[in-house]
């Protein structure tokens, strides 16, 4: 399958017409405002997405029991009294 036959020819006409004004040097406000709204929107759910999977994940408990402590540089146990 060729790469071009996958895109839709109304993408490929905007595609045209923003490289045509790229070379021309014209700049359009209105579409670059409307880019950046949509690329805002696909951020903000993008987090919200990540934000309720984190949510979603168990992460295990840490033990009560003295029996995997760790002992810090400073000399103290991690998690229990010495």
């Amino acid at each position: 399958m060729n790469t071009t036959e996958a895109i839709p020819d109304e993408v490929k006409a905007q595609l045209q017409q923003t490289l045509d004004d790229l070379v021309k040097g014209i700049r359009r406000p209105e579409k670059m405002k409307a880019a950046c709204q949509r690329m805002d929107t696909m951020r903000s759910k993008s987090q919200a997405l990540r934000r309720t999977e984190h949510r979603r994940r168990t992460y295990p408990r840490k033990s009560r029991s003295c029996l995997g402590a760790i002992v810090r540089p400073s000399g103290r146990f991690n998690g229990c009294s010495p």
